[in-house]
């Protein structure tokens, strides 16, 4: 999260634009019938991207999403990266803002209230690469909230790669967020990923 102070000129200057991005809706037309082509996806990088405007008076326009440029989500994510770019010029860059750090004085509670809802909007549809970064990173500003969700990601038992890499992530964020970690036992043993997940959910759902 960055935080810059800008001159009302520049604002004006940039909110029409600002404006129309975070309400425009992107549609997708496919080629005329009998026309071919191949059509593929690639991850650049996963988003999860908030901007919200708030006037005088505190009423407010807001829009988020979590996807990349190039895959399925990238529909709804184009329109925000413009508006991340026009900002970026209107603000005189945000890399030269102070940029969110945890602290009594920051939105930490935003910043989590934000992310928790743009995780619990995403994991039941999210490609296997935005469940997976999406995961990391509730271990570091996750709450309470995501856990019954890390515990089912954990209790799945599918061989794949990517779910085998889910459950270990998953695990991973539930010793932080609960403050304990039931991936080794009391002699220090590692503890099978199973009765691992099966330990968090009786700690944290009960019976």
């Amino acid at each position: 999260m960055a935080r810059k102070e800008i001159a009302r000129a520049a604002q004006e200057r940039a909110l029409p634009e600002i404006r129309a991005l975070l309400l425009v809706q992107l549609g997708e037309r496919g080629p005329p019938p009998g026309l071919g082509g191949v059509i593929g996806f690639r991850t650049d990088g996963l988003r999860h991207v908030r901007v919200r405007l708030t006037d005088a008076a505190g009423r407010t326009l807001e829009r988020s999403v979590t996807g990349t440029r190039s895959d399925d989500t990238q529909l709804e994510i184009l329109p925000m990266l413009r508006l991340l770019e026009r900002l970026d010029t209107a603000i005189g860059r945000l890399g030269s803002a102070e940029w969110w750090d945890a602290g009594p004085d920051n939105d930490v509670a935003d910043t989590r209230s934000f992310f928790v809802g743009r995780f619990l909007a995403t994991m039941p549809t999210a490609k296997w690469w935005v469940k997976q970064f999406t995961i990391q990173i509730a271990a570091e500003i996750g709450t309470p909230a995501v856990i019954p969700d890390l515990i089912n990601v954990a209790r799945d038992d599918d061989p794949q790669e990517s779910r085998r890499l889910h459950r270990m992530h998953a695990l991973a964020a539930l010793a932080r967020l609960t403050g304990f970690d039931a991936r080794r036992d009391a002699n220090g043993r590692e503890v099978a990923e199973a009765d691992t997940a099966a330990a968090y959910a009786r700690a944290c759902l009960g019976p």
